[in-house]
């Protein structure tokens, strides 16, 4: 499965989608050519231009069989518990889709923008089927558990949300296994569905469990309206994130760490909105994933991309200041003891740094102190714990029920990483306990990281994993009449009724 391409390459999926309907319909796509055929035979050639004419019978096709299948994945999805989760989504498209049915005529060449919605459409479907496809197969059983973890660390923030009336674009997370990286599939769905692409080492690797906690805080920043920009002014960052010349440095070195937190403060978000949920089992995870002993430098590089004329620092900052950043936000947490150790050990794993390496625009090489950046960074962490931002009521992080993760937290994780490492079972509710304490016990006692790794799986089932026991309507009450006579009723409406306004 190729998720960056089904989110990136909107143009595949009409080819998607009528590969499903033929599937899913058993010839429902031949029924819809013939309705169309009706029509084309029925409108006379000077309503419009022939191309015009073409290009509305096209969409017209389209989006009958979009309307098909997105009311066959909504049946199938009803079958199953491990489903139910895609049902609002599913809803939505059929409603939207019914919509663009009854309100488009022959007569009316569809817009740019309403063929830009059914692409949209048509890559969510795509989407919808390939999730609802792998839960069924052979990664159903380590999906279930990933959705389970997902969904309970998502909670806290939908509850807060709901409580304070604070729109969040989403509110149900599904997850999706595929590659070696972890992120977040971004295909808008007005439904509330954010999907969490894991990388295969989640079926293997207790590791990369606290990132869910990350990928959560991507969808969290961009699901609360506002957000970006109240935390940007906040901080005072600008928005040019472009290498500085030679000549912006007679001031001095500020302009680097400005810019360069300005690109990473998406990144440096999640990861305070990680090592608040998780505590110091994030940082864990942290040093694990950027750690690079042998190459310390590729920890302390600033990565920039871009082409010549146009470097721009990227977005994630590396490993050194993640890992920094982290640790200076443990200590604000409550956590100073283990924030130094942490530090220590991070910098005696890399030759004791204290420097990092930012190119200039004309491709030279800076070698400078890590404080002004290492400060600059930690100040975002800083933000969210002790201060509140206007789009989330004023509240910070930290007075989220569920979210901050304290001292009494930790002693609770240390003491299931106790029981993981001497192979007895665990039952947590809370999820940031359960990953926690694997994470902590998997680093205690790494050669007993498959047995710990197997205990925690199956502990996810004892976790608050709300899932929604959703309203599944009845044939008859969704569907006042059966397809075929819908579509003919549909047909007739184009054919004999007044003209009406696009949808």
């Amino acid at each position: 499965m190729l998720w960056r391409l089904i989110v990136a390459v909107f143009e595949l999926a009409f080819f998607l989608v009528r590969g499903i309907a033929v599937r899913l319909t058993g010839g429902g796509t031949a029924r819809q050519a013939i309705a169309v055929t009706k029509m084309k035979k029925s409108v006379p050639a000077t309503v419009l231009p022939a191309k015009a004419r073409e290009e509305t019978v096209a969409y017209l096709s389209r989006a009958l069989a979009h309307l098909e299948v997105a009311r066959g994945l909504r049946e199938t999805c009803a079958t199953r518990r491990n489903t139910l989760r895609f049902a609002p989504t599913l809803d939505g498209l059929e409603e939207r889709a019914e919509r663009r049915v009854s309100q488009l005529r022959i007569d009316a060449h569809p817009t740019p923008e309403a063929l830009a919605r059914m692409r949209r459409d048509e890559t969510l479907v795509a989407m919808v089927r390939e999730l609802m496809e792998e839960r069924r197969g052979p990664l159903a059983g380590l999906l279930d558990d990933a959705d389970a973890l997902a969904s309970a660390s998502y909670a806290p923030i939908v509850d807060y949300c709901r409580q304070r009336d604070i729109a969040l674009a989403s509110d149900r997370t599904a997850t999706a296994i595929d590659g070696d990286k972890l992120f977040f599939a971004s295909i808008d769905d007005p439904a509330g569905l954010a999907t969490i692409v894991l990388p295969v080492s989640f079926g293997t690797e207790i590791s990369t469990w606290p990132a869910i906690a990350h990928e959560i805080a991507h969808d969290f920043f961009h699901g609360v309206d506002g957000l970006p920009q109240q935390l940007r002014i906040k901080l005072n960052l600008l928005t040019n994130v472009s290498l500085p010349r030679a000549d912006e440095l007679r001031a001095g070195l500020d302009v680097v760490a400005e810019r360069a937190v300005a690109a990473w403060m998406e990144e440096l978000f999640a990861d305070a909105f990680g090592t608040m949920m998780l505590g110091p089992a994030y940082v864990h995870t942290m040093m694990q994933s950027f750690a690079s002993p042998d190459e310390p430098d590729r920890a302390l590089a600033i990565a920039h991309q871009g082409e010549a004329g146009a470097l721009v620092y990227e977005e994630h900052p590396p490993g050194h200041v993640r890992v920094l950043a982290g640790c200076q936000l443990l200590g604000r947490i409550g956590y100073g003891k283990q924030a130094d150790t942490l530090e220590a050990r991070w910098r005696a794993l890399h030759g004791q740094p204290n420097v990092l390496y930012a190119a200039l625009s004309d491709g030279r090489w800076l070698r400078f102190d890590e404080g002004s950046i290492v400060e600059r960074a930690g100040q975002v962490g800083a933000s969210l714990h002790l201060q509140g931002l206007a789009c989330l009521r004023g509240q910070p992080l930290r007075s989220i029920a569920g979210l901050d993760f304290g001292p009494r937290e930790h002693e609770q994780a240390r003491r299931i990483a106790e029981r993981f490492g001497s192979s007895r079972p665990v039952s947590v509710k809370d999820p940031r306990l359960l990953v926690a304490g694997a994470v902590l016990a998997t680093v205690a006692a790494p050669e007993q990281a498959a047995s710990i790794y197997a205990l925690a799986r199956n502990a996810i089932g004892g976790v608050d994993a709300p899932v929604a026991e959703l309203a599944l309507r009845s044939d008859a009450a969704r569907f006042e009449v059966g397809p075929e006579a819908a579509r003919e009723a549909f047909i007739a409406s184009v054919l004999l009724g007044p003209p009406r306004c696009r949808g």
